[in-house]
């Protein structure tokens, strides 16, 4: 006989619990970033809003952007951090003197159904310097960039509206650090924190009882780190902690 019917439910028990057992990201409430100047000399090769719509890049969820998951070609003085998804920022950009100049990579972020979420989240390993972070977006309407240098580099508020949206609702934003210091990013994201992602598997699927089998949670949580996972095999309530490991094993012994 196959695992009985209600063992479904686990899947959905285990998302609904990892999004409560896992540290969440910073919930800061940022202020109105102020309109800023960008650095006197902005890299050529930055593209105009208007070229970013044949550039790719893969979206793996709504409002969110690992940081290494920039815009094919449009990135300058960055390289790929130590850890999966960082980035890291290495200008040489002194006002005034020759250097190669400042790093900067070009995010494209999916924000289909979220266009109220206007306050931005950056997590870094490494901060850049006060004073040598710039954000910009791409205003569709105007064709243009529009520049902020946010108090927090961690947090701001930009502007999320139909002007600096495209029609199928992506969002255009440039990450650019100045001076001489590496910084790292980690990540970016829109609003608050995002749930695990949660894919469940049972290996046997089915067989004569009494079953012997493993359920496996595959979990990835893409903006903090999955502190507890709990199964519910018979989809019952009763929960089985494991800590942080993706299996329980067990036996079911009757058919159904």
């Amino acid at each position: 006989m196959s695992i009985p019917r209600t063992n479904l439910v686990v899947a959905i028990l285990v998302a609904g619990l990892l999004q409560l057992a896992s540290c969440g990201g910073k919930s800061n409430h940022p202020g109105n970033s102020p309109q800023f100047s960008p650095p006197a000399e902005l890299p050529a090769q930055l593209p105009g809003p208007a070229a970013l719509k044949k550039l790719s890049a893969f979206e793996l969820l709504p409002r969110f952007s690992h940081a290494s998951n920039y815009l094919a070609g449009s990135a300058q003085q960055v390289a790929p951090g130590a850890g999966a998804g960082q980035l890291k920022f290495q200008p040489f950009y002194l006002k005034g003197e020759d250097g190669i100049g400042p790093a900067w990579a070009v995010y494209r972020i999916d924000m289909n159904g979220f266009a109220d979420q206007s306050e931005i989240h950056l997590d870094w390993s490494v901060q850049p310097p006060d004073g040598e972070l710039y954000l910009a977006v791409a205003n569709q309407a105007s064709g243009r960039w529009e520049w902020s240098r946010p108090a927090d580099v961690e947090a701001a508020s930009l502007p999320v509206d139909d002007d600096h949206l495209t029609e199928d609702e992506h969002y255009y934003l440039v990450v650019l650090a100045t001076g001489i210091e590496e910084s790292i990013l980690n990540w970016i994201r829109f609003g608050d924190n995002i749930p695990p992602l949660v894919e469940l598997s049972a290996g046997p699927a089915g067989g004569m009882a009494p079953l012997s089998t493993t359920l496996t949670a595959s979990v990835e949580d893409p903006d903090s780190v999955v502190v507890l996972i709990e199964f519910d095999p018979l989809g019952d309530g009763n929960f089985i902690s494991v800590g942080t490991d993706e299996e329980w094993s067990g036996i079911y012994p009757d058919p159904g």
